[in-house]
């Protein structure tokens, strides 16, 4: 460092080094979108008063680093991976489905509830907490898999009541009689496992 200019200076005179210190911390993502916005405003105002001033100085390269930079990173990375994830997942159900049953009617009895199952898991964790961890990122595949599971017993069974000749309202009705109590009670024991994490210390989980 030049010690003599008062600034964190490099020796060539090449490189400077400015600290800030926000106001809230790094993992306040939505605060590191303003945060970072706003110094990008204020690199680019700072620029044009360069080039206005002399248009002949090479306007200087502008980099970020620390705790709000790596953050940003990382919420943009776990974004993607959420989306792959969650579209890679219900196509790669939607094929096993298809492959199960042989029918493309099936496809929309299965893609329907896995939607809503996405759908509703992530639109109701963006109301209550407003971000995902990168622990929470990966249950994308989770959702999908389970969204189409309880489907899955139900269409079974009423493909298995057809194929004994039942009339398709009559093959209905037993799927409702004899096999919608036990999915309905799987699903209460699938979400209490879910809820078992409330528990835990671990706050991505939690």
């Amino acid at each position: 460092l030049d010690a003599s200019s008062g600034y964190f200076l490099s020796a060539d005179r090449t490189t400077l080094l400015m600290l800030v210190q926000p106001r809230r911390p790094a993992q306040d993502i939505p605060f590191g979108h303003r945060f970072m916005a706003q110094a990008r405003a204020i690199e680019l105002d700072a620029l044009a008063d360069l080039r206005k001033a002399d248009p002949s100085v090479p306007a200087p390269r502008v980099g970020y680093t620390g705790g709000y930079a790596i953050s940003l990173y990382d919420a943009e990375l776990i974004q993607k991976d959420v989306i792959y994830n969650v579209i890679f997942s219900c196509v790669g159900v939607l094929a096993l489905f298809l492959y199960a049953f042989r029918r493309p009617a099936a496809l929309l009895y299965a893609g329907v509830p896995m939607a809503l199952a996405v759908i509703g898991t992530f639109g109701l964790a963006g109301v209550l907490f407003g971000q995902l961890s990168s622990s929470s990122a990966v249950f994308g595949a989770l959702v999908a898999g389970l969204g189409v599971d309880f489907i899955t017993v139900l269409y079974g069974r009423y493909v298995a009541e057809r194929l004994r000749g039942a009339e398709p309202a009559v093959a209905i009705r037993e799927v409702y009689r004899s096999t919608l109590y036990g999915v309905f009670f799987a699903a209460l024991t699938t979400a209490a496992t879910f809820y078992s994490y409330i528990f835990t210390e671990f706050k991505g989980m939690s």
